[in-house]
């Protein structure tokens, strides 16, 4: 009989005392990323890149690129927008604006919760390629309340020539916030 009724311990049946509970190998912990059994508990861990955040369980990032063959948290808006953001090659996110789509139609792609920057800045570097005659719009919005579209930090409009172009805007906020990017169809040809 297990005489220890701590959480994290289970009876190993009679006259065999208390055993330790693996959280982790039953899926119960809530870890986001890795989870290391414990007696009587468990402790959360991240991946290289990523940091823990204050719940002890969510795990967050710095200096995470698409190139890493991740999203890095990045997520496509399911809903309120018309179409979806693609990861292709591992290399970075991108929408289709030609083919079967209409005039005003939009698309979002929302960042994880980021850690509030407190008194330093942070940058959102990016590259873009807006080609064609049904390039709208795309602009980088920030808030620090999880409302769209928040507060507007870049926008482009139109073709802008086959070339790659860079960009970077600065982030700044006490608050933990999020970035949204934010993309509408133009007139098809």
């Amino acid at each position: 009989m297990c005489t220890q009724r701590e959480p994290g311990y289970h009876s190993g049946g009679y006259n065999q005392g208390c055993h330790d509970t693996d959280e982790c190998a039953a899926g119960t912990s809530g870890c986001a990323q890795q989870c290391t059994n414990t007696h009587g508990s468990y402790v959360c861990s991240c991946l290289p890149g990523y940091w823990l955040w204050t719940d002890k369980h969510t795990c967050n990032y710095d200096n995470c690129t698409f190139e890493s063959d991740s999203t890095c948290a990045w997520t496509d808006v399911t809903s309120g927008d018309d179409f979806d953001w693609t990861l292709t090659y591992g290399k970075y996110m991108y929408i289709g604006t030609s083919g079967f789509r209409n005039v005003g139609e939009t698309a979002w792609l929302t960042s994880p919760m980021l850690r509030p920057t407190a008194f330093t800045k942070r940058c959102l570097m990016f590259g873009y390629n807006m080609n064609g005659p049904s390039i709208g719009l795309l602009s980088v919005y920030m808030t620090a309340h999880g409302e769209k579209p928040g507060t507007l930090l870049w926008r482009m409009s139109g073709d802008q020539g086959q070339e790659w172009k860079g960009a970077s805007v600065n982030l700044s906020s006490l608050e933990q916030y999020q970035v949204f990017v934010y993309s509408v169809v133009n007139k098809i040809m």
